[in-house]
């Protein structure tokens, strides 16, 4: 669906001050670096659309949605959350559909400093850890590959996203932490990654939806796009920064 003109409502679906019609996306902190660019060349090409976006971890989206932000677009970074704003209907579930993958990988401070070469060492007490939040993706994550591996870490703090364990790990807070691959790629000034073993590694979903009750002309922005992000041009700028297609 591609949008020409511009239109205005009382209801606020459009920026009355530049007369566009302004969509709100709600994504994952882990897509911010590929989000950012690609709601530039979107609005390049729709310039009829102005885009105001939100990352923060996907649980926080979700509560931030259920309490009444307002998100017309939802990009998350695992299927379960996704599923929460299913449920309550906040979601048109036609319109779900999975646009990227990623994995996961240990994330220490250049040059290594405290020699961490897999997993196996994570759970070194002498090792400061860091994980997301169990109820985060990155967290979920985590622990399943932990759990794959049959060990036990006790991690220093828990954030909110993935960008807190990657600054912690950055500023010299953490020694280590299991982010997305995508993420050490992003950071790697501060940061490179120690590879997690396939068997014991996962995949993570993401999948993109707009919400069930839109205006006609938001509707039809939030349909155009979803169908960018997961079009060619949308490929290429996710291809860019580490993801991989479904």
């Amino acid at each position: 669906m591609v949008i020409s003109g511009c239109s205005s409502s009382s209801s606020g679906d459009t920026d009355r001050s530049s007369k566009k019609i302004r969509l709100n996306v709600s994504a994952s902190a882990s897509l911010a670096r590929a989000f950012d660019e690609i709601y530039t060349v979107f609005e390049l090409q729709f310039p009829a659309i102005s885009v105001s976006s939100t990352f923060a971890g996907s649980a926080t989206l979700v509560t931030q949605i259920q309490n009444g932000a307002t998100a017309d677009v939802v990009a998350l970074a695992d299927t379960t959350n996704m599923e929460k704003l299913r449920e309550v209907g906040q979601i048109n579930p036609a319109t779900v559909k999975i646009f990227a993958t990623n994995t996961m990988t240990i994330a220490v401070p250049r040059k290594n400093p405290n020699k961490v070469a897999g997993l196996r060492d994570l759970a070194d007490e002498s090792i400061n850890v860091v994980l997301c939040a169990p109820n985060q993706p990155c967290g979920a994550y985590a622990r399943q590959i932990l759990e794959n591996a049959g060990l036990s870490v006790s991690p220093k703090s828990l954030e909110t996203s993935v960008g807190g364990v990657i600054s912690k790990i950055s500023n010299g807070q953490a020694d280590a932490g299991i982010v997305y691959v995508t993420d050490t790629l992003a950071a790697a000034k501060t940061v490179e990654a120690v590879s997690i073993p396939a068997a014991l590694n996962i995949t993570a979903l993401y999948p993109i939806a707009r919400r069930a009750e839109l205006s006609t002309t938001v509707q039809k922005a939030a349909d155009t796009f979803i169908a960018f992000v997961i079009g060619k041009s949308g490929n290429e700028i996710l291809n860019k920064y580490g993801f991989r297609l479904p």
